[in-house]
């Protein structure tokens, strides 16, 4: 995978929500869709992330992303 930030928030983002974990996008990247430009480069996810989504969220991920534990 591409380490575009949109590819990432994207993928990131539809594992999340194919696992009903609440999410929203915040940080810099946020800002930048509503006009105010940063020159990060990345993506702050705030998440109801529980301990039983951890496996099944890690292993949605694995094989695109360095994981570790």
């Amino acid at each position: 995978m591409s380490f575009d930030p949109i590819l990432v928030t994207t993928r990131v983002s539809t594992t999340l929500e194919k696992l009903g974990v609440r999410y929203f996008v915040a940080g810099s990247f946020a800002g930048m869709l509503y006009g105010m430009v940063r020159t990060t480069q990345d993506s702050d996810l705030v998440t109801e992330l529980k301990m039983e989504h951890i496996a099944l969220f890690l292993r949605e991920l694995e094989e695109e992303f360095y994981i570790d534990e």
